[in-house]
């Protein structure tokens, strides 16, 4: 066995990497089952101040895990949350009872997310007859649709192009 290797060989393989990259970081980017898989999604464990036992126990979060990351957002009692969620990279948000700056990011680069509209109790229904008053036929040239103190903030992807 030849343990020796030319140099191209070894472009070769840097060259098959680099397109493998290439190719699996715009799978996670423009595909919603990639972003799924490779990045992942928010996780709601708590909803209108009722904690989710069962995402709880599946992302294995502890009571005394949730009182401790509640105590580094000043937050004393279960009482206080109207909202708190996992993000991908492993930190937890708090929204508080009454608290209006809390987002939910609808639409992400022309993909309708449906957990988030759940979030926000409204429907896709719902958001496409808004994208209509807008005059917004087709979802796949928004980029972002956030919905943020009771209004919806959309950016086409051809917003700043010349």
């Amino acid at each position: 066995m030849n343990k020796s290797i030319n140099i191209s060989e070894f472009i070769i393989v840097i060259l098959i990497y680099g397109i493998l990259i290439s190719i699996l970081n715009r799978f996670a980017f423009y595909t919603d089952v990639g972003h799924r898989i490779f990045i992942g999604d928010p996780m709601v464990i708590i909803q209108n101040g009722q904690i989710d036992v069962n995402k709880m126990e599946k992302l294995k979060i502890s009571a005394r895990d949730l009182a401790v990351a509640m105590r580094q957002h000043k937050i004393h009692s279960l009482r206080e949350i109207e909202m708190a969620q996992i993000e991908p990279n492993g930190e937890l948000t708090i929204v508080k009872r009454g608290e209006k700056k809390y987002s939910v990011v609808v639409i992400d680069n022309g993909d309708i997310d449906e957990s988030a509209l759940q979030k926000i109790n409204r429907s896709e229904k719902w958001l496409r007859t808004q994208l209509r008053k807008k005059r917004i036929r087709d979802i796949e040239n928004i980029f972002v649709a956030q919905w943020h103190n009771g209004k919806l903030k959309i950016v086409k992807k051809d917003a700043g192009k010349k």
